[in-house]
């Protein structure tokens, strides 16, 4: 059984798109049952319209799972906006970090180095790594050590996903749904059908089932 993980990030230039590649390749290698969906494989540069945002949204509602680039500072916001996103469908979350820059707002001791609006959400799990510190050591080590992140991020994977969720039976997934596919706009229904709503409930509560079932 594959489950669809839906890497948000950056994607504007030439680092952040092989390095979104050269992790989801890592992870997929590190974990078989890991599906990684890049958003930069569904879009164009000549599309860039109302279309690549709905189109990123039901990525992320068709996801099992998100990996959240939290690099920067300030973060970047539409990797902010799927994760709210992902928040309001109950999907679960790996949050991952390997910026060494401090930029939360929370003052005392392992605080998130991010906006303190972005943490206390359920169902999430924390990756935070100092690039800077793997590049200092050794570059080629650093290159190696993706297998080592990859693990990180899949053994996260593996325990958020085993997470009790918090809209546990198909009544409440389906207003959740509801809410997000209305209150979008932009002809976001049009994307997040309900046909597509009950393919995804059915998919979420018996993917949760089997997964539990895969890791007991």
């Amino acid at each position: 059984m594959k489950l669809n993980i839906y890497f948000a990030g950056g994607l504007f230039d030439h680092k952040e798109l092989v390095g979104n590649k050269i992790m989801a390749e890592a992870i997929m290698r590190e974990s078989t049952h890991f599906r990684i969906i890049l958003p930069q494989d569904l879009e164009h540069e000549s599309s860039r319209d109302i279309h690549i945002r709905n189109a990123d949204l039901l990525g992320v509602a068709q996801a099992d799972a998100l990996i959240v680039n939290m690099d920067g500072a300030p973060l970047d916001d539409g990797t902010v906006a799927e994760f709210i996103f992902a928040k309001a469908l109950d999907i679960p979350c790996v949050l991952f970090r390997s910026d060494f820059r401090g930029a939360g707002d929370a003052q005392h001791a392992g605080a998130d180095p991010w906006n303190l609006m972005l943490s206390g959400w359920p169902r999430c799990e924390r990756y935070i790594i100092n690039a800077l510190a793997h590049y200092e050591k050794d570059y080629e080590a650093m290159m190696a050590s993706y297998s080592h992140i990859a693990k990180g991020l899949a053994d996260a994977l593996d325990k958020v996903l085993a997470a009790p969720a918090v809209l546990s039976d198909a009544q409440e997934l389906r207003l959740a749904f509801k809410m997000q596919q209305k209150l979008c706009g932009s002809a976001f229904e049009q994307y997040l059908s309900d046909e597509k709503i009950e393919a995804l409930i059915q998919r979420r509560l018996d993917t949760h089932a089997r997964y539990l079932h895969t890791l007991s």
